[in-house]
């Protein structure tokens, strides 16, 4: 096993910078190596390295600055999309050992030695993490093939349905009939057919469970196809006409975690994870868009 490179400046020295400088610039040597090794003398190949990491991090800290939650999510979120490209954990790695020695060259030329030597001592840490690896290098670089979630439970539907024409159409108990028939127009402008009279059945029977979903959380009940494929369009169709969902884009406030996402918005007691809601309007999409370019 590779030892890490160890930090030795000598504080006694007279040029404490000299002694630093020489330091970052044997890390820096020690990084040039594993890139050659890497990629050979291939520069193409370096400058697609580079960017990697500062790209990743840079799309989960701009998303988590927007939505607010866990950041370890939106990373962990980000380094997959970066997997699903066929960048590579170690390439991914080395890039961020070339970023943070490059930030510690940086605030060692703005006289900053606090933050250079933080920095280089990450870049160090990093270093025999990214030399020491290779196991974990080996598993995730296997073809990992996500698996669509096909199946809700019956509940899951009913809640979104009910919450969604709650929130966004002022679906009320004595009123159910005439929501059904204006939600079943706003969405046939939009090329999406979903019969008034089974709006009207889905939104009767959620305000028949409202109060047992207040008692309790786990969702049961199961669907057959055409009720299921019913549902998923109702659902879309509500999340374009009212939650500003885009079922073109890779990436919809409407499905997030944030206050703007349907998840948050929805009443408490017919709560739907952003997750399943994200997945649930994936799973229509497959749906309406063939009809929707016919």
């Amino acid at each position: 096993m590779t030892t890490p490179t160890q930090i030795f400046i000598d504080c006694d020295a007279k040029d404490f910078s000299e002694a630093f400088c020489d330091s970052l610039l044997h890390v820096q040597q020690l990084i040039a190596e594993e890139i050659r090794s890497l990629v050979g003398n291939d520069e193409s190949e370096t400058e697609r390295i580079k960017p990697i990491f500062e790209d990743v991090f840079g799309k989960a800290v701009s998303k988590h600055e927007k939505s607010g939650g866990n950041f370890s999510d939106y990373h962990s979120k980000e380094l997959q999309k970066a997997f699903s490209r066929g960048i590579t954990l170690k390439e991914f790695q080395l890039s961020r050992l070339i970023h943070i020695s490059g930030l510690a060259a940086g605030h060692f030329s703005n006289s900053n030695l606090k933050g250079a030597f933080h920095c280089l001592s990450m870049t160090n840490r990093f270093l025999g993490e990214y030399r020491n690896n290779n196991e974990l290098y080996e598993y995730f670089d296997k073809q990992f093939e996500k698996r669509e979630q096909q199946t809700f439970k019956r509940d899951t539907l009913l809640k979104l349905i009910f919450g969604m024409a709650n929130q966004g159409y002022n679906c009320q108990h004595y009123n159910i009939e005439s929501s059904s028939i204006c939600i079943s127009t706003r969405l046939q402008k939009r090329k999406i057919q979903v019969d008034n009279k089974d709006i009207f059945r889905y939104l009767h029977e959620s305000f028949e469970l409202e109060h047992q979903w207040k008692e309790r959380r786990k969702n049961s009940g199961v669907m057959i196809e055409t009720e299921r494929s019913d549902m998923l369009k109702l659902i879309i169709g509500m999340a374009i006409d009212k939650y500003d969902y885009d079922p073109n884009s890779d990436t919809n406030i409407a499905t997030g975690p944030g206050d703007y996402g349907i998840s948050a918005k929805i009443p408490c007691h017919c709560y739907v994870h952003h997750n399943v809601i994200r997945n649930c309007l994936k799973a229509a999409k497959k749906i309406i868009l063939p009809t929707q370019e016919q």
